[in-house]
């Protein structure tokens, strides 16, 4: 996965290094030739390829480029992690050098699902070194070559990369790598800004062709005419029946109508609110609103528990009652511990842990940059907010906000004064706060839990 918008970038095109990757990585073609009775000579051979043993891999491997972009206004190139690359068993991310990319950090051992009453964990991606270009493809084929030899084959929750990260070290990794690749891996920048998770809403330049693209805000993702966000079935259909323009997806998301010109501002933006586009009940789109968002739930994912699609945009109404709308916060909802929309990574993340019933995850960050967790007490013992009922959530927030908004320090945000306070002195308060005290009587233990 990649940055839709770095296609048209004049400084690094992620998308296409993704696509790269993508391709060398294919799995072999042989048992779909068969299977769908294709004839070999219209299938696509790449040039070469990662070689597969006969057992593939033991699990799913995820790939995501970060990107950097230039600031339209400052011209000051930004570091851009739309995609929360650390999430992912690897990610890349450009090194600059003189204002060119010049080289790249990956990373390794990132992933945020786990499994209930298993020893699983969400974390995100260690980095493993610093190369330049001309060898990333080796070493990106390096990494994944060790973890088919030494990945877990035999207990399905502990297959992902992670976990080999987690038993052996990041250090031994290295090492490993190395020997595939032929040559030793640098050590890697520890301080390295791989950016926020910015979301492209609105107008955005296209350094590449000088048009514009312009990121539509879908909550949750859904396209429908139905409900009260207006008519955005059709807004779509239309657009791309009238306009030049091209259509792509984000990693939050969203939409991208890409290559508009310059003249057609006025007009694009009259068409999008003609179609009712940009407001909820006749109200402009909050900013907490544009920042959170939820997997798709329970109408049509056999895992979940609960819903999380249906449930967030009723959530954010409700604390937008409660005057919370202005806040550049996120809240992040799944219907289920494999959080597929990564709310661990936002400031406030919500897990679906039975029928309308949701686990807190705090001490994460609107810029995707932590790993949030559950609230546990300092000493390790109890765990707090494991199961609270769908009626009580914008309490529970409501008592958070409040206590971020009377003790934060100057431009300090939500998940960094999470951090700050520590669990004990959430614990402390919640127990303390009469909307939340009888939720926080109940506790859990941590026996499954992995730091």
């Amino acid at each position: 996965m990649a940055c839709p918008l770095s296609h048209y970038s004049d400084v690094f095109n992620a998308r296409a290094w993704a696509h790269k990757t993508a391709e060398y990585f294919l799995l072999p073609r042989e048992p779909f030739i068969e299977i769908f009775a294709i004839d070999p000579k219209y299938i696509r051979t790449p040039a070469e390829s990662f070689a597969y043993g006969p057992n593939l891999l033991n699990r799913k491997f995820k790939i995501a480029f970060s990107t950097v972009r230039k600031d339209p206004k400052t011209g000051v190139l930004v570091p851009d992690n739309c995609v929360e690359c650390l999430t992912n068993d690897m990610a890349v991310a450009p090194v600059l050098v003189n204002g060119k990319v010049e080289a790249f950090q990956v990373y390794v051992g990132g992933s945020q699902g786990e499994r209930n009453g298993k020893p699983t964990m969400a974390t995100l991606a260690q980095p493993l070194t610093v190369i330049p270009e001309k060898q990333l493809l080796a070493v990106l084929d390096g990494v994944v070559k060790v973890h088919q030899e030494y990945g877990d084959r035999q207990n399905r929750f502990w297959a992902r990369l992670k976990y080999v990260i987690q038993k052996q070290g990041v250090d031994w990794f290295r090492a490993r790598v190395s020997d595939k690749v032929g040559f030793k891996l640098p050590l890697p920048d520890p301080d390295h800004d791989y950016g926020n998770r910015h979301l492209h809403h609105g107008w955005q330049g296209q350094p590449s062709n000088g048009l514009l693209a312009y990121g539509v805000f879908i909550e949750n993702g859904r396209v429908s005419d139905a409900g009260p966000n207006g008519r955005l079935k059709s807004m779509v259909r239309d657009i791309m029946n009238k306009y030049p323009v091209e259509f792509m997806t984000t990693p939050n998301q969203d939409i991208l109508f890409t290559n508009i010109p310059k003249a057609s501002m006025k007009d694009f933006e009259a068409e999008l609110k003609s179609y009712g586009y940009g407001l909820r009940n006749g109200k402009p789109y909050s900013n907490l609103r544009l920042y959170s968002g939820a997997c798709v739930g329970r109408d049509t994912c056999r895992l979940t528990y609960t819903d999380s699609e249906k449930f967030e945009p009723i959530l954010i109404d409700e604390l937008e009652k409660l005057g919370w709308g202005d806040v550049k916060e996120s809240i992040g909802v799944t219907g289920c511990e494999r959080q597929c929309f990564r709310p661990a990574t936002k400031a406030i993340g919500l897990v679906g842990s039975g029928v309308d019933r949701y686990q807190f995850k705090l001490f994460g960050d609107e810029s995707g940059r932590f790993q949030g967790k559950p609230l546990i007490s300092d000493d390790g013992e109890k765990m707090y907010l494991r199961s609270v009922p769908h009626e009580d959530v914008p309490a529970v927030i409501d008592t958070l906000l409040r206590f971020y908004q009377g003790n934060r320090k100057d431009g300090e945000g939500l998940g960094a004064f999470h951090r700050r306070v520590g669990a004990d002195e959430l614990i402390k308060h919640l127990q303390q706060n009469p909307a939340t005290a009888s939720l926080m009587e109940k506790t859990f233990t941590t026996d499954c839990v992995m730091e």
